[in-house]
């Protein structure tokens, strides 16, 4: 199991609301589940660094709830409630450590099994990256526009454009050609996607 990171830089405390911070926290969570098994899927070190990274903010996340729980605690009544607060903010945690556990296969150059690729392929979401083509409908395309998930049930976790690497893109981004997106859904609708990707399909 990997070893956990702590928040080691300079921390100045800001006043956030619980509800701002619970969500940042729950989209974190759930991105590096999904690029944790891109990573291995992918065999790709670059996402796992990235995964890593978004482990220190989380745990930077869990100690900030901490102090705006403790300084609004002012009853007992007060301490019930922000119990259950923490309690939802120590399992997200808990997530983004398997997350990071999970990414330290790579990071490490870990054997890993066959069985682990069959079992991620088996499963009933999959994770593939295709290449949008300077013929693909998507080129100059906003993700908003495009409608991906609502059309093909598939949902763009992140884009490669040349060196770098967009997660969480928002619905204004905008897909150029040469662009590789890292997508998330059905067999069904990441063939579909292909298909989109590489001009053969104009209408989804």
């Amino acid at each position: 199991m990997g070893k956990r990171r702590k928040v080691s830089r300079p921390f100045k405390y800001k006043p956030v609301s619980v509800k701002d911070l619970l969500v940042e926290m729950k989209d974190i969570s759930e991105l590096m589940v999904d690029l944790a098994y891109s990573s291995i899927l992918f065999k790709n070190k670059e996402i796992a660094e990235d995964v890593t990274e978004l482990e220190s903010r989380m745990d930077e996340l869990n100690y900030r709830i901490r102090i705006t729980a403790m300084l609004a605690a002012r009853s007992v009544e007060d301490a019930e409630r922000i119990s259950a607060v923490l309690q939802f903010a120590s399992a997200s945690e808990k997530i983004s450590n398997a997350a990071g556990d999970l990414s330290n296969i790579i990071l490490r150059d870990m054997k890993i099994h066959p069985i682990v690729y069959e079992a991620l392929e088996d499963a009933e979401e999959q994770i593939e990256k295709y290449e949008v083509s300077p013929k693909s409908k998507l080129s100059h395309m906003t993700l908003k526009k495009a409608e991906l998930g609502s059309k093909i049930g598939t949902y763009i976790i992140a884009v490669k454009r040349k060196d770098s690497i967009k997660y969480n893109p928002s619905k204004g981004f905008v897909i150029k050609d040469g662009d590789v997106l890292i997508a998330r859904g059905s067999n069904t609708g990441l063939e579909i996607l292909k298909s989109i990707c590489s001009g053969i399909r104009t209408k989804w």
